[in-house]
């Protein structure tokens, strides 16, 4: 458990700081390309919903997959380990911009 509180709080941080990065560019202005003033600040914003809606979904399922990993780890000796399971679902998430998909839960046949 000790471990799963690190890991969320470590996602919120990350998030955090990246929307702190993203605030501070809107504020410089670095984030304009001339001629492209107004498409340049959509974009921007389509980041900071993103990165504050769907990132933090995605790192709140993480840490339910991973209690369900632990949860059928403790009743299923040898499954795999819970931790393998969120860097699997983290990497994933990180990797592609749709949302991923749920894991299926095999049948006990």
């Amino acid at each position: 458990m000790a471990s799963l509180a690190w890991l969320r709080d470590r996602i919120a941080q990350s998030i955090d700081s990246e929307l702190a990065e993203l605030c501070a560019t809107r504020r410089s202005g670095a984030h304009r390309a001339f001629g492209w003033e107004g498409e340049s600040a959509l974009i921007l914003d389509e980041s900071l919903v993103v990165l504050d809606g769907d990132t933090r979904q995605i790192g709140a399922g993480i840490i339910v997959v991973t209690v369900a990993a632990a949860l059928v780890a403790e009743r299923q000796p040898g499954a795999i380990s819970p931790l393998s399971i969120s860097a699997m679902a983290w990497s994933a998430a990180r990797s592609t911009s749709a949302r991923p998909e749920p894991p299926r839960v095999r049948s006990r046949e």
